[in-house]
């Protein structure tokens, strides 16, 4: 049971219940977060460590490390559990190259920091990194094809390097997480509700229809989603296995989507997201 456990991204619904978790467990928490406000939003527990890091900025990845090194004085890292991702929502035609780009550098180019700054240590330790992916991760839908986009690529880093590192001493495991009961979730309906309101005519014309549905598949799917309190234990058991999986599909909607995108032809795929 690893002992000594970085958490990426606490301050989202999922990272925030790992944290709380975790001390429950008598683990030493290390947990990053973008300023000063995140942190002052967790009460003082004396297992609990946070790092300051933005994981769209290489140096920012690397510092923290560096930092976590000096708190663990000797001690080794014995788990990672990545999970801070952003979403927004945009149709492909109206998506802007900075949404993309901005997308790609955090989710894909700030992931990749994290696994690379961790895999010298979970070497060192023989311990597990867990890479919180998404059922968006397998497969695409209206609305979210710049998280999806880098969550495909990411998936690609994953298992290559998975491939690459087998034989050292360590595990990475890929958790496709489905809808979940989160902020994120209520997001990403006020998001899309917003580019409708704002959305010009030509926009309107082509995608007022395509907003509107989505917002009520988004709020139709939201009902039966799992809680984060629970793809927390979920990803907290894959990190102490002592020879987890690669691969963890995490939700009833995701092995759902999974199997059925596998067996069914893209027509009747896209009559489920309502398209």
């Amino acid at each position: 049971m690893a002992q000594t456990i970085l958490v990426t991204g606490v301050n989202g619904d999922i990272g925030r219940c790992i944290v709380t978790q975790a001390l429950a467990q008598g683990k030493q928490v290390y947990a990053t977060v973008r300023n000063e406000a995140h942190r002052e939003t967790f009460p003082d527990h004396a297992n609990l460590h946070f790092l300051m890091m933005h994981v769209d900025d290489e140096d920012s990845v690397k510092k923290a490390y560096n930092d976590l090194d000096q708190l663990l004085n000797g001690q080794l890292l014995e788990a990672v559990i990545h999970c801070a991702a952003i979403q927004s929502p945009s149709t492909v035609e109206f998506m802007s190259r900075e949404h993309l780009e901005q997308t790609l550098k955090v989710n894909t180019l700030g992931s990749l920091a994290v696994m690379q700054s961790a895999f010298p240590r979970l070497r060192e330790s023989g311990g597990n990194l867990v890479m919180a992916s998404s059922l968006w991760g397998r497969v695409s839908g209206p609305m979210v094809a710049s998280y999806a986009a880098s969550k495909w690529a990411l998936e690609a880093l994953i298992h290559s390097a998975r491939r690459e590192t087998r034989g050292m001493g360590f595990s990475i495991s890929t958790a496709n997480i489905g809808v979940v009961k989160s902020r994120m979730v209520d997001s990403h309906v006020e998001n899309v509700q917003a580019l409708l309101d704002q959305a010009v005519d030509e926009e309107r014309r082509f995608y007022g229809e395509a907003y509107a549905s989505n917002i009520t598949m988004s709020k139709k799917l939201s009902a039966p989603a799992i809680s984060a309190e629970k793809v927390a234990k979920k990803l907290l058991q894959i990190a102490d296995k002592e020879n987890p999986s690669s691969r963890y599909t995490i939700g009833l909607d995701a092995r759902a989507l999974r199997f059925l995108d596998w067996i069914l032809p893209d027509s009747i795929i896209d009559k489920a997201m309502g398209v």
